[in-house]
C-alpha cells in the first residue's frame, strides 16, 4: 500500500513519519530529502543545475550553494521553473524505482511525503492521500521551538503554501495533529486497521460473473 502524506509547515509530518516507520515498518520517501540528495556532486541533477546557474552556484568544495540558488529562483520565476523541470522528474524516477524494488520485496507500506505532493502529481501513484492538519497557533509554536523561526518568517512561509481548504478537498484522510502524540498515533492505528490498496478495493467491488 502506498500512502501520500502532505500538509503545511509545522503540522508535525516528521513525527507522523517516525511513528509509521517505527510501528508499521513503513518505507519512508521524503521528496525534499531525495531532491537534496540528487543535487549532490555525482548525482542525477548536479551537472544540469551547474549548467543552469553557472560556476557562481558552486562552492569551493564542489557542492551547490543552495542559498545562492534559492535567492535567484525567488526573483526569477523562469529559473525556478527550469530548476523544477530538472529536479522533479529525477525525484519521481527515484521514487518509482524504490517503489518497484520495495513491492518486489513484499513490504506492506510505502509512504511518500511532500508539502507539494498534490502539486507535483504524486497523488496519482498513491492508494490514499493523508493531510496532516494542525491549527496555525500550534504550527507557529512548533516552528519557533524546532527551527527558531521568527513570527515574520512563520507568516511568510505559511502564506506561501496551499490553504487548509485545498488540502482537505484533495485528501482521503485528515489526521488531526494539534493534540498529543498519543492522539495522533491512535488515529493512524485506526485508519490503517481497515486500509487496503486500491487494487484490492476495486477487486472486491467488482461484481461476480
Amino acid at each position: 500500500m502506498i500512502i501520500g502524506v502532505t500538509g503545511g509547515v509545522g503540522a508535525g509530518k516528521s513525527e507522523v513519519l517516525r511513528f509509521l516507520h517505527d510501528e508499521f515498518h513503513a518505507v519512508i520517501l521524503e521528496m525534499d530529502a531525495i531532491g537534496k540528495k540528487l543535487m549532490e556532486p555525482g548525482e542525477a541533477c548536479y551537472d544540469r543545475i551547474c549548467d543552469l546557474f553557472g560556476n557562481e552556484a558552486v562552492k569551493e568544495d564542489g557542492t551547490l550553494d543552495r542559498p545562492y540558488i534559492a535567492n535567484i529562483v525567488f526573483h526569477e520565476p523562469d529559473k525556478l521553473e527550469a530548476l523544477n523541470s530538472i529536479v522533479h522528474p529525477a525525484v519521481r524516477e527515484y521514487c518509482d524505482c524504490v517503489i518497484r524494488e520495495t513491492q518486489n520485496q513484499e513490504k506492506a507500506l510505502i509512504i511518500l511525503e511532500s508539502a507539494i505532493l498534490l502539486d507535483a502529481g504524486y497523488d496519482t501513484v498513491c492508494d490514499e492521500v493523508w493531510y496532516i492538519y494542525a491549527d496555525e497557533k500550534t504550527r507557529a509554536r512548533r516552528l519557533r521551538i524546532s527551527r527558531g523561526y521568527s513570527d515574520e518568517r512563520i507568516r511568510a512561509v505559511m502564506s506561501s503554501q496551499k490553504s487548509e481548504e485545498f488540502f482537505r478537498e484533495h485528501a482521503d484522510f485528515v489526521l488531526e495533529n494539534s493534540g498529543s502524540l498519543e492522539e495522533m498515533k491512535q488515529q493512524i492505528r485506526e485508519r490503517l486497521a481497515d486500509a487496503k490498496p486500491k487494487s484490492i478495493e476495486e477487486a472486491e467491488e467488482r461484481p461476480e460473473t
